[in-house]
């Protein structure tokens, strides 16, 4: 149940740092995307998985 609520703030969450660091914001699902291709030290991720 906690995780399905966590799940369903992130965006609530999100919309409302976007009035106040709109730029930073803006590039966060383009950073998250790259996180999990690439991992969090550019080596890893699901990008691995297709080598």
């Amino acid at each position: 149940m906690c995780c399905c609520l966590l799940f369903s703030l992130l965006p609530v969450v999100w919309l409302l740092a976007a009035s106040i660091l709109p730029e930073q914001v803006f590039w966060y699902p383009i950073w998250l995307g790259a996180v999990i291709w690439n991992g969090m030290d550019g080596q890893g991720g699901i990008s691995r998985l297709i080598d």
